[in-house]
């Protein structure tokens, strides 16, 4: 069954116009995967964290074993849930609104996956630790997960600046003191600090410094910084054109553009790590 069929229409996929990590997510998944002894494991329940428009999962998904009983997505934007929602896919896979920062994990997902994958959800999460803990949390005894996202949040550096701005401030107070997390030369050794106090051992963890997406011209890479955008729904419409433009200007500080070879590309500085829950 094809995964990847809308039938919400064309305008739907414009949240998920941005595709250029796709071929990262492939060969992450094809070099980590291996890492995981899933022969031993029958009917496996997975949980897809952070799935967006399911992109992620609809490269990641064929590479899983064939036998799992179910994946079930999740997403704190309930646009992004109707629109997974509404794609023709495995009847295996299921979706459900939830924020892996959550306090308070839903208590029949507690303990009960084999595997949590998670592609870039991690880029835009702000309390890394409390994630961590849900993440364990979701885990059987044994069970394993394999996260991978980006160490710089291009979208944050950009609220973080209209932050101090009188127009815009009000609207952005919680990015005002905004910093990154894990962006130091000890990055691995606090994340790997961090998953050992939620009960989970880290099996390889790797830092790519110079990782980078490219595309053919600005105005994709403005597309898909916008269709991340959380902060436009609390903008005034009549102050929505002004609002873009300022926040796409910053956008632009982040891309490069190669005239010769007629690209544009972003740099992603990203983190992998595959763990397990010790039992």
């Amino acid at each position: 069954m094809p995964f990847y069929k809308s039938n919400m229409g064309s305008s739907a996929l414009k949240v998920s116009a941005y595709e250029q990590h796709l071929p990262f997510v492939r060969r992450i998944a094809r070099k980590y995967f291996v890492l995981f002894d899933w022969t031993k494991k029958k009917n496996m329940k997975i949980m897809d964290i952070g799935s967006g428009a399911g992109k992620s999962l609809f490269v990641t998904e064929p590479m899983l074993p064939r036998d799992y009983s179910e994946i079930v997505c999740v997403d704190k934007d309930p646009g992004m849930c109707q629109y997974v929602k509404s794609l023709e896919k495995d009847p295996r896979i299921g979706i459900r609104q939830m924020d892996i920062e959550t306090e308070n994990i839903p208590k029949d997902l507690k303990g009960t996956f084999d595997f949590l994958m998670s592609s870039y959800c991690f880029s835009y999460v702000i309390n890394f630790r409390q994630a961590f803990k849900n993440s364990s949390q979701l885990l059987k005894p044994g069970g394993e997960l394999l996260f991978w996202w980006s160490k710089k949040n291009q979208l944050y550096e950009a609220y973080r600046e209209l932050s101090h701005t009188d127009k815009w401030g009000p609207y952005l107070k919680e990015f005002k003191n905004w910093r990154h997390s894990y962006d130091g030369d000890d990055a691995l050794e606090e994340v790997t600090r961090d998953f050992k106090q939620n009960g989970l051992e880290v099996i390889k963890i790797e830092d790519l410094n110079e990782e980078t997406f490219e595309n053919e011209n600005i105005q994709i890479w403005l597309d898909a910084f916008s269709s991340h955008d959380s902060i436009s729904s609390r903008i005034p419409k009549s102050d929505f054109g002004e609002y873009q433009q300022d926040l796409h200007k910053l956008i632009l500080q982040f891309v490069i553009v190669d005239k010769k070879m007629n690209t544009t590309k972003v740099v992603f500085p990203s983190i992998v790590v595959a763990a397990k829950k010790v039992s």
